[in-house]
Order: structure tokens, then C-alpha cells, then sequence
């Protein structure tokens, strides 16, 4: 696949766009500064500083944080297997009544989970939980890290698990996690479905010890040298113990006046993906922890008894004189405060020079209070910076115009300038100069020119996964000077930036079946300045589709386009790599799979799902039946009336919980000669009042993809109007089945496919009145949604019969 930043357009007599994308591209910045500026003043400002929510820069609620920040030198890092499993209630409390810096990392992105609102591509759904796990711990002032793993939804032994995530990888990215992070705690997050005991769990504490002892041993290596290792000793795995350790998570912010709980409650309403999953997931889990190693010091009765750790000798008088400043602050006496922050700074600077000559540990406590005295004395000034910036998806060599419109705080002494940290010495040009010191004015907007090389991180389902951190920051430094100290200061401003290609071509669907009525979703958007106008279409070989016109003006303007190809009649079962075009340039491509799936299209099929966009619907289209999708409203009936199969896509007992109320409806359609099939649904719903009595549910993670199974080849489920064959079993993506199903009665029940190890059956049906029950639990949404064949042969059977 071309990369979207060299294609090339040419003109011909139908189409006059704006400009040539390829002459475009080769654009030196000069003239696009020009079109910038035009562009700058001709829109209105966009401010990106946010809703401070909980975190104020001035007022009583910003100075008693800040108070609390500074006087609390503590680091906690949360770890979870991935985005939606950290523990929000025990991190708010250490964020806002301890003051502690808060990182949560994620061993993997969720890519092979659920999503609670559209069935879409995995790598969809991680670049959604990332982006929602940043927002949540927005909320609570925290920190995301990814490391990027594959997600294991279902594992054989611990053996499979650590193939995939390479032991010594995993240890590597945590020992470079502790180095970045220097926890004072470590608090391992649970695991959605067996707690601490999973086989996923077992390997992420192990590794973390392994990367805990080695770190530990080199950091005693480097005491007094400042090196770069990080020791910890305490680090606690949640737990449904009772006896555990806790902290007041339902204790009232005084502030606030919300509990921990409740702003942690806020906080996971930015889950919207997983909401239904994440209640259901901590439902039956407490906040109590227990020691993960031997090695663990346990607090006596509170997690957080003995924090923060002590300062060194040498450092105990600066420690000292820093809880005094923070009462003073507290107790409102803003002169005193600022006058005694400004003695205690120096203390620090003075200690700064030192740092080749000090611990690890010695050297963040100086650049903690050096960070916290700097925003304490912000919130005792009042220091506040009002600015816009007029984008922040930005391609390279892409102009931006910062613009500070007010700084409150300052006074008419002394002299103020503005520092935009380090981006000089990255590639930046700053008012077309080289570095980055500059004299403050405002309403004068600084013109910031982005690095001629830069590593994009847009579209977020491809080249964002790549990335540890959501997207890049841009820190810029009011710094003012006056003679007197105590009103001196430096105020940090970071700006969230995502670099982005010129041109963005990305296809939602990269993997479909060929076959009548596929769709090829394609998005387009422009993120230059200059607006353009073309054809796009699929002109090959293998398929056709007629071109379709787009026009994106502005920028950040965007188009979906939808194609319906014509395919190449002559082709063999196979994969086809199909390329979308731009004038001859190749700008996106997607994979087309061919294979033989026979379905019984008389047939009339409904479907009632709890999420948009459900592979099954696709799947149905694809086999040519004549799907109509199942409302839950007061009609509900009379809709079944015109349908011979029914069928319920996985978790919707969860999703649509009404449905509970229409299983006499359900028992009618069955007895009168209809087909109902249930997909996979939630045990912890589905054991309530199950759907079809006398089949139970258990939540497994064992049922991995190459489970092997036993079948009944004679049943009609694997012998028409498709032969099942053992090949259609292989390369099951994720897992092979959700649940454990257990059986009342196997006489009442046909068995055609079972777990091969366990006999346990993968689904069950039986024959009610003049109609059939169906219950598959089989992993079939995420098979059909990448198109396997295998997959959609069982699945053309099932709804056939």
C-alpha cells in the first residue's frame, strides 16, 4: 500500500482540483505559511485547553491539591492485563487525598474483547478502549501507558501465553516501565473472569517480579551514581480476600464533596464501549489487596500505611520545610507562603547541580518538589495563561499558530518570556527561528512550523497502535522573573498533538468476503489547507467499481465512500489483495476471499442484535438471505409472524435486557415451526433465566482457538448444504467458544459438535413442538467479522436448517 503522503493527481478536463496533491507534497512551508496565515485569521479561534474538571489552576481547590501534591512525594503505577481492568476507585483515592502521581498501563489494547456498541474490526476496538482509558483517567489527573501486547482472549497453558507475549519482552517493557515511572507501589488490576488465579495474571507477576529484582539490583548498583533503575518493594494484586489491604475509597473529598467512589464513577462513564462488561466485570469484586511476591512489605492495616517513603538524610530538611510551606499555604497566609516557597525553591535548585552525586530515588524527590513548588506558587499567584492554538493534528512541515490572549497573575514588575521546551532541538521552527526563547506578547500569534520528518500516529487504528503514549505533547513555559523571588514563576502549558498524513485514506472494512452486495467502506480526509477534488475507484483485475467524486474543502474535512464491486467472475478460491485508486496511484488496498458458502436463501431470517453494525447482518447479506432486522417494541411478534428463523446475536440477553420478558413470544414462534438460534451469551445473564431451559453457562478462558473439537459429520448442522471439513476448524481467530455449556439432559438435547478434550458441547439443539432451539456458543461473530470460511459455511448450515 502507497503511503497516502506521496500520491499524486493529475488534472484532467473533467477535474480542476484545487491543487496537485504530488506538487503539494513537495511544497516547501514558505508558501503554505502564507495560505496558513490567510486560513488563521479567516476561522475562529479554537481554544484545546480543556474542562479542568478537577484539577484548577487557581482557587482554594487548585492550592489545597497542590499543597497536597508537593508535600506527598508518591508514585503509584497501576498495571492491567488491558483498558477497562484498572482499579479507578483505589487510584482517585490516591490521587486526590494522598496527592499521588498516578500511572495505569495496560499489558494489552482489549483488541480481541467485546464491544458493547458496534461490531467492528479488532483493531477498531483497541484504538477505541485507548482512547477511552486516556479519558477516564483524565478524570482522575492520570497517566496512560500501552505496552502493546497481543490480547489473549483464550489460552491452552501458561506455555501458549508466554509464546505470545515472549517472557523476556514482557519483562523488558516492565523494567522500562518501573525506570519511567519510579512507583513507590505497584497495584496489579484483576483479571475480568478468575481474578488473581488466571494464567495471564500468574505470567504479568511473574515478569513483573523478575523485572522488580533485576531493576532493584541495579538500582543498588547505581545508588549514588543517579542511574537510571528503579527499585520497589511494594507491589499488591487485587483480591476478593476480605482480610486485604484497602484505603478509604468512600471517604468525602473535602473539596469536592464527592466521595472517591463517586469520582471514580465519573471517571468510567468514559468507557462507553464496555460499560455493560465493565459493571458486570467488577460486580462481585472488592478494592482489597494482598502482596503479589514473598518480598512484599505488608502495610499493617491500610494499603497505603508508610507512604510516602522517607527522604534521605541529606534531603530531610528540604522534606521538612515543605510540610511546613504546605500548612501555611492551607491556612490561607498567601505571603508567607509565597516567601517561604521561594526560600525552600532555592533550596532545591541549589541541590539540582548535585544530582551526578545522588540516588535514583534523591533525584526524583528534587524534581518532584521542584515541579509541585512551581505550580503551588502559580495557584498562590493566581497565575493563569489564556490561549488558543488553531490546530493540533498537524502533518509535517505544517504551520500552527499558538496565540496567548492573557496571562492573569503577573505583575507590571519584572520581565516575562515564553519557552517552548525542546521543540527547537526536535525539528521545530519557531517565528522562523531556531530557538526557542522567545519575548511574551500576546494577541501576536507565534508561528510553530512541525518537524520535516515525523512518525504519524493517525488513523489510530493502524498507525497508533504502535505507541506507547496517545499521540505527542507540545510544552510551552511562561516564565516570569522580578526581583523579589517570591513572584517569580514558571507556568508549564502542554498542548496534545497528533501528527497526521496530508491525505488519509483508510478502509474500514480491510477483510470481506467476494459475493454479491459486499460493501468496501472507505474513509477519506484531508489534513492540509489546501482543499482538493478527485475520483476515487477500484479499477483492477480482480474487481470493479465505478469512481466516485469527493471534494474536501477544508481542512480536517472528511468523506466516507462506499463501493460495491463487480468481481472478476474467472478467479479461484483464494485471498486477492485489492488495490483502491487515485489516477494510477495506489492509496489504500483491502483483501478479498473467495471460497464456496452455500446457504438456503428461501429462507427468512430476522435478527435482533444489541449492537450496530453486527457481523452477522454483513455474514447474511454476504450468503444472499433475506434478513430483516428484529425490533424489541410492542410489535415484537408480529414480526416473527413473517420469518422462519430467528436469530439472537451474542450478548444480547445483556444488551437488551428486556428480552426476558418475551420468552413466551419466543416459546410460540418455536412451537409453530420456527428456528430460534442463540449466539453466545453472557453465563452470569444467561444463568438467571436462561433462553432455552436446561443449559447452564460457565465463563472460560480455556476455549482457545485451535480447541480441538468432535463432530457429528452426519448432522444436518455439519453436512448441508455445506460439508463441514476438518480445515474449516483451523485458524480460529481469538477463541474457539465463550462458555463451558453444561446439559441437563443429553437425550432431550442433539450434540453435533463438542469440545474434544472435555466433551463438552460447543452447541446444543433440540426440537420444540414443530420448530427447533438452538444454542451456539461457538465464537462465530468474531470468525464471520474476518471472514473465515470455515465459519461461514457452519453458519450458512445452522440458519439453512
Amino acid at each position: 500500500m502507497m503511503n497516502p503522503f506521496d500520491l499524486k493527481i493529475r488534472l484532467n478536463k473533467k477535474q480542476r482540483p484545487f491543487f496537485m496533491l504530488s506538487s503539494f507534497f513537495k511544497r516547501i512551508c514558505l508558501w503554505s505559511a502564507f495560505i496558513a496565515l490567510l486560513f488563521y485569521f479567516g476561522c475562529a479561534d479554537e481554544s484545546v485547553q480543556m474542562d479542568p474538571g478537577y484539577f484548577q489552576e487557581v482557587g482554594d481547590a487548585a492550592v489545597y491539591q497542590r499543597a497536597l501534591d508537593v508535600e506527598n512525594d508518591i508514585n503509584v503505577l497501576s498495571i492491567a492485563i488491558e483498558p477497562g481492568f484498572e482499579d479507578l476507585e483505589t487510584l482517585a483515592y490516591f490521587r486526590f487525598a494522598r496527592g499521588a502521581n498516578i500511572f495505569s498501563a495496560y499489558v494489552t489494547n482489549g483488541e480481541g474483547g467485546e464491544s458493547d456498541l458496534r461490531g467492528e474490526f479488532g483493531n477498531y476496538r483497541a484504538a477505541t478502549r485507548r482512547n477511552e482509558a486516556k479519558a477516564a483517567l483524565t478524570v482522575i489527573g492520570a497517566e496512560a501507558h500501552f505496552l502493546n501486547f497481543a490480547d489473549i482472549v483464550a489460552y491452552r497453558d501458561r506455555q501458549s501465553i508466554e509464546q505470545v507475549w515472549r517472557k523476556a519482552h514482557l519483562q523488558e517493557k516492565l523494567k522500562a516501565l518501573l525506570a519511567k515511572t519510579q512507583p513507590d507501589m505497584i497495584l496489579l488490576a484483576s483479571n475480568d473472569k478468575e481474578l488473581s488465579a488466571s494464567m495471564e495474571q500468574q505470567v504479568l507477576i511473574d515478569a513483573l517480579r523478575s523485572a522488580a529484582m533485576d531493576s532493584t539490583a541495579q538500582s543498588d548498583e547505581t545508588a549514588g551514581q543517579g542511574g537510571p533503575a528503579w527499585r520497589v518493594e511494594r507491589v499488591y494484586v487485587r483480591t476478593n480476600d476480605p482480610n486485604g489491604l484497602s484505603v478509604a475509597i468512600g471517604a468525602q473529598h473535602p473539596k469536592w464533596k464527592k466521595s472517591y467512589r463517586e469520582i471514580a464513577a465519573e471517571a468510567a462513564q468514559k468507557y462507553r464501549s464496555i460499560a455493560v462488561q465493565r459493571k458486570n466485570w467488577l460486580a462481585n469484586q472488592s478494592h482489597t489487596y494482598m502482596p503479589a511476591f514473598e518480598e512484599t512489605p505488608t502495610p499493617a492495616t491500610r494499603l497505603d500505611e508508610g507512604l510516602p517513603i522517607a527522604a534521605s538524610p541529606k534531603l530531610q530538611g528540604i522534606e521538612q520545610g515543605i510540610k511546613q510551606l504546605t500548612q501555611i499555604a492551607l491556612d490561607g497566609n498567601q505571603e508567607q507562603a509565597l516567601k517561604t516557597l521561594a526560600t525552600w525553591m532555592d533550596s532545591v535548585i541549589y541541590r539540582l547541580p548535585e544530582r551526578e552525586k545522588m540516588t535514583t530515588r534523591e533525584n526524583r524527590s528534587l524534581l518532584m518538589w521542584k515541579k509541585g513548588l512551581d505550580e503551588l506558587r502559580n495557584s498562590l499567584l493566581g497565575v493563569k495563561v489564556h490561549y488558543t492554538i488553531s490546530d493540533t493534528a498537524l502533518t509535517a512541515l505544517q504551520l500552527t499558530f499558538l496565540n496567548i490572549s492573557k496571562v492573569e497573575g503577573i505583575r507590571e514588575e519584572g520581565k516575562t518570556r515564553l519557552f517552548f521546551g525542546g521543540l527547537a532541538n526536535n525539528g521545530w521552527v519557531i517565528n522562523e527561528a531556531s530557538h526557542s526563547n522567545l519575548p511574551l506578547v500576546f494577541d501576536d500569534p507565534y508561528r510553530l512550523v512541525t518537524p520535516g520528518d515525523v512518525e504519524f500516529n493517525v488513523p489510530f487504528a493502524t498507525n497508533g497502535l504502535k505507541f506507547e503514549n496517545l499521540g505527542s505533547e507540545m510544552l510551552f513555559f511562561v516564565m516570569h522573573s522580578e526581583q523579589d523571588p517570591a513572584y517569580s514563576f514558571i507556568h508549564r502549558s502542554q498542548v496534545n498533538i497528533d501528527f497526521v498524513p496530508r491525505f488519509e485514506t483508510e478502509v474500514l472494512t480491510p477483510i470481506v468476503r467476494m459475493g454479491s452486495g459486499t460493501e468496501i467502506l472507505l474513509k477519506l480526509q484531508n489534513h492540509s489547507r489546501d482543499g482538493v477534488v478527485d475520483t476515487v475507484k477500484i479499477d483492477h483485475e480482480f474487481a470493479n467499481a465505478e469512481g466516485q467524486a469527493f471534494r474536501l474543502s477544508n481542512k480536517e474535512d472528511s468523506q466516507l465512500i462506499t463501493f460495491y464491486p463487480v468481481w472478476n467472475s474467472r478467479l479461484g478460491n483464494g485471498k486477492y489483495q485489492i488495490p483502491i485508486m487515485i489516477h494510477g496511484d495506489v492509496v489504500a488496498q483491502f483483501t478479498a476471499i473467495k471460497f464456496d458458502a452455500r446457504a438456503e436463501t428461501g429462507k427468512k431470517v430476522g435478527l435482533l442484535t444489541g449492537i450496530e453494525a453486527s457481523p452477522l447482518q454483513a455474514a447474511l447479506t454476504n450468503l444472499q438471505m433475506d434478513a430483516q432486522k428484529i425490533t424489541l417494541d410492542k410489535d415484537f411478534e408480529q414480526q416473527l409472524d413473517s420469518i422462519d428463523v430467528f436469530i439472537l446475536d451474542k450478548r444480547v440477553m445483556t444488551l437488551l435486557p428486556d428480552l426476558s420478558n418475551h420468552k413466551s413470544t419466543l416459546d410460540r414462534f418455536v412451537e409453530r415451526g420456527g428456528h430460534l438460534i442463540v449466539l453466545a451469551q453472557d453465563a452470569s445473564v444467561w444463568n438467571v433465566d436462561p433462553l432455552i431451559p436446561g443449559i447452564e453457562l460457565e465463563a472460560t478462558s480455556h476455549h482457545y482457538g485451535e480447541l480441538p473439537v468432535s463432530t457429528d459429520a452426519g448432522h444436518p448442522f455439519l453436512a448441508q448444504p455445506n460439508a463441514i471439513q476438518p480445515q474449516d476448524w483451523h485458524d480460529w481467530l481469538f477463541l474457539r467458544s465463550h462458555n463451558v455449556v453444561s446439559i441437563s439432559d443429553s437425550e432431550t438435547f442433539e450434540q453435533p459438535i463438542k469440545a474434544q478434550d472435555s466433551g463438552a458441547p460447543l452447541l446444543v439443539t433440540q426440537k420444540v413442538g414443530a420448530g427447533r432451539k438452538t444454542y451456539v456458543d461457538l465464537a462465530l461473530s468474531h470468525q464471520l467479522q474476518h471472514v473465515h470460511a470455515g465459519a461461514f459455511r457452519l453458519f450458512a448450515n445452522i440458519v439453512s436448517e
